[in-house]
């Protein structure tokens, strides 16, 4: 059976492993359901700018940083996106 990728292609690609830090990080965001910033601010319907105003202004807490972004509890930005619209 020839492709159009011939014969040389391979047919297993390998992935390389991640560090663990990054994959421990990963694992952590994913069981406590935490948001980056900017996905923070979509919720929240606010610009990157404003959400930062909203932080300095204690009205939500950072969770941890993943990298240079901020992450967020989902439950914490939900709260606030609800109490925001009332």
């Amino acid at each position: 059976m020839s492709t159009q990728f011939g014969t040389d292609f391979p047919a297993v690609a390998f992935v390389a492993r991640t560090e663990e830090s990054v994959r421990e990080r990963i694992v952590e965001a994913v069981a406590t359901q935490q948001v980056d910033s900017i996905e923070a601010a979509a919720i929240l319907g606010v610009t990157a700018n404003n959400l930062r105003q909203i932080v300095h202004k204690k009205q939500l807490s950072q969770a941890g940083k993943q990298g240079r972004r901020a992450m967020f509890n989902r439950d914490d930005v939900m709260a606030l996106a609800e109490k925001r619209r009332k």
